[in-house]
């Protein structure tokens, strides 16, 4: 136990719509005046955006604006009155300090509470990335006139549950795509053509799913390597103000000929390792989308980039 409050929960795997009990336990020491004790289930969206200004003598600035979006917001009386306000508390400990004020005496003794909590079932799942995260936390705390509260905070980590994979659906994309080449691509690419498919658009972390590039060339193709892997784009508005972040999982690299002439038909396994970036998820004012991709690294040359939009999740929590 870290101080005098400790907290526990009855399940460790949390998922919207799932309900817990939280079990509390404080050990008091010494008589102590208590006003209130209180316990309270807060759940919020936060995303921040970078940008520059320039003031009126030309100089550049670099700020962030943050906004914070309440998802829930709960509070629990365990013992005592309602909290007071600010001036309320004041009053109320100057009332102390000469014999009065209002409280109870705690005795010496270990004090159990319980409550039940509810994580609702459009709560969105935690998540935390560079710019934007969602976060639930559970915090208790003894009002104590005069001296300073006890309080203790734990945080709830809410998974999303398992995905039905029968509903996921076959990707695939083609390069160039209907848009043609960019003008990078035509001035210092080669005339390459390629498929990339995947047997499901949602991927989820300990997983694997099964993939097929094909690649086509006008001429014999000289190849380093060909590159597969996760990219992700978080992005965000507050205020006005617009950033992103670029996220990347390694894949590995696709067993392929130095050389390739004519076309090349690359089947292959991924796996997706655990999760230490945020998954994929909308919230109010942030958008967190990923995308399978293939790279080939091609000497002297425009590396072609192929690549599939995709759902990605961490390791999900069962009902």
């Amino acid at each position: 136990m870290a101080g005098p409050i400790d907290i526990k929960f009855s399940q460790a795997t949390l998922y919207p719509g799932s309900a817990v009990q939280a079990q509390i336990v404080i050990e008091v020491t010494k008589p102590t005046k208590v006003r209130n004790i209180t316990a309270r289930l807060h759940g919020f969206e936060r995303a921040k955006a970078e940008y520059t200004s320039t003031d009126a003598d030309g100089d550049s600035k670099t700020q962030t604006a943050t906004i914070n979006v309440d998802i829930l917001n709960e509070e629990f009386l365990l013992t005592g009155d309602k909290r007071k306000g600010f001036f309320g508390r004041l009053g109320d400990s100057a009332s102390t300090l000469i014999g009065g004020g209002d409280h109870e005496l705690l005795e010496p003794g270990t004090y159990e509470y319980t409550v039940d909590l509810n994580i609702p079932e459009s709560a969105p799942p935690s998540i935390k990335g560079k710019l934007s995260r969602v976060e639930y936390n559970f915090s208790v705390q003894v009002d104590i006139p005069v001296k300073i509260d006890w309080k203790a905070t734990t945080q709830l980590q809410v998974l999303p549950i398992a995905q039905d994979f029968s509903q996921s659906q076959p990707a695939q994309a083609t390069f160039p795509d209907e848009s043609g080449r960019s003008m990078w691509q035509k001035a210092f690419g080669k005339d390459v053509t390629m498929n990339l498919a995947i047997d499901r658009d949602c991927l989820t972390a300990g997983e694997q799913a099964l993939a097929m590039l094909t690649v086509d060339s006008a001429e014999p193709l000289k190849v380093s390597k060909i590159e597969i892997k996760l990219v992700g784009k978080e992005s965000t508005v507050v205020r006005s103000h617009r950033d992103r972040s670029v996220h990347q999982i390694k894949l590995g690299e696709i067993e392929s000929p130095n050389m390739i002439a004519g076309p090349s038909v690359h089947e292959f396994e991924i796996l997706v390792p655990p999760l230490t970036v945020p998954h994929s998820q909308n919230g109010k004012n942030f958008a967190v989308t990923w995308r399978f991709e293939a790279q080939i690294h091609i000497p002297w040359a425009s590396d072609p980039v192929i690549a599939v939009p995709v759902t990605l999740l961490p390791t999900p929590a069962t009902a």
